[in-house]
C-alpha cells in the first residue's frame, strides 16, 4: 500500500494538479472571451499553438526559455488582437454562426500556415532547469511544481486584475450590459480587442509553458482545447472560480484515473462528467442561471 501511495497515486495527483492549473490558464482566457464577448472561438487552441511555436524559435535563437516565454505570450497577444479588429469586427452585427465558422476556419489556416513554416516534425522546447524535488519519498521534477507555482501567480494576478483595476472592471462591465457601458462612455470596441488579445495572450502563454511536457507540434491546441471546453462548461461559462475549480477536477480526473485505465479512455470520463453535470446543473458548477 505505501508503494503504490508514493509511487504511483502520488505522482499522479502531483501531474493532475500540475496539469489542471495549466488548463485553467488555457480555459479562463477561453471563457474570458466568451464572457465578455460572447464568442466561441474555435481558434483558442490554434492560438496556444503559434504561441509554443514563436516560443521555440525564441528559445532556439536565444537560449533562454524566460525570453521564449514572453515571445510566445506577446506573439499570441499581438495574433489575438488582429484577428479580433479584423476578422471577427465585421461579423458582430451578423448571425452568430458566421463566428463560429469564422474562428473555425481560422483554426484550419493557423494549423496550415504553422505546417508552412515549421514543418509537421514535433519539435521539443526543453524546460529551464532539469532539476529534481525529493516529495514524500518521490522525486519529482522541479519544473513541474515551477509551472505550478507560476500558473498560480498568473491566475492570481488575472484575478486581482479583473477585481481590483478600473480596466478590470470596465471589462466585467461589458461583460454585464455592453449598451450601458456604451452610454457611459466607454469604447467598446477597443474592450473587444483587448479582452481578445488578453485570452489569446493567455493561450500563447500556456503553449509554451505546456511545451516542455508534451513538444510542439501543429495539431498540440486540438489536444488541449477540448478538455478547455469541458472545463468552462463544467465550471459554467464565463465563471472564473467555477473555471478554476473546473480545471483542478478534470486534471485529477484525467491523470488519477490512467492508473487504472488507457489516456483515451481517461480523456472520455472528462465528458462524461460533462454531460452529467449539464444534466443536472444545466449551467455548470457556477454558473448563474440566464433566459
Amino acid at each position: 500500500m505505501t508503494t503504490f501511495l508514493a509511487g504511483t497515486l502520488l505522482p499522479q495527483l502531483l501531474h493532475g494538479l500540475v496539469y489542471g492549473m495549466t488548463l485553467a490558464l488555457v480555459a479562463i482566457g477561453l471563457s474570458l472571451v466568451f464572457g465578455v464577448m460572447h464568442v466561441i472561438n474555435f481558434a483558442h487552441g490554434e492560438l496556444l499553438m503559434v504561441g509554443a511555436f514563436v516560443g521555440f524559435t525564441a528559445h532556439a535563437l536565444t537560449g533562454s526559455f524566460w525570453l521564449a516565454l514572453l515571445a510566445g505570450g506577446a506573439a499570441g497577444a499581438a495574433l489575438g488582437g488582429i484577428i479580433e479588429r479584423f476578422t471577427l469586427r465585421p461579423l458582430y452585427a451578423r448571425n452568430p454562426m458566421y463566428l463560429l465558422l469564422g474562428t473555425y476556419g481560422l483554426s484550419l489556416v493557423l494549423v496550415e500556415v504553422a505546417r508552412i513554416v515549421w514543418g509537421a516534425v514535433p519539435q521539443k522546447l526543453p524546460p529551464p532547469f532539469e532539476l529534481s524535488v525529493h516529495i514524500l519519498g518521490l522525486d519529482y521534477p522541479a519544473y513541474r511544481l515551477a509551472l505550478l507555482a507560476f500558473t498560480s501567480a498568473i491566475l492570481a494576478a488575472l484575478w486581482l486584475f479583473l477585481t481590483r483595476t478600473q480596466a478590470g472592471t470596465i471589462i466585467r462591465g461589458v461583460a454585464q450590459d455592453r449598451m450601458i457601458m456604451e452610454a457611459l462612455g466607454v469604447n467598446v470596441s477597443r474592450v473587444f480587442t483587448g479582452t481578445f488579445a488578453l485570452g489569446a495572450g493567455l493561450a500563447g502563454a500556456s503553449g509554451v509553458l505546456l511545451a516542455p511536457l508534451v513538444a510542439v507540434y501543429t495539431t498540440m491546441g486540438l489536444d488541449v482545447i477540448l478538455s478547455a471546453f469541458a472545463v468552462i462548461i463544467i465550471g459554467g461559462l464565463g465563471s472564473f472560480p467555477g473555471t478554476l475549480l473546473a480545471s483542478i477536477i478534470v486534471g485529477m480526473v484525467e491523470s488519477v484515473s490512467t492508473i487504472w485505465i488507457p489516456p483515451t479512455s481517461a480523456k472520455t470520463l472528462t465528458f462524461i462528467a460533462m454531460v452529467v453535470i449539464l444534466l443536472v446543473r444545466p449551467a455548470g458548477l457556477l454558473g448563474e442561471e440566464t433566459r
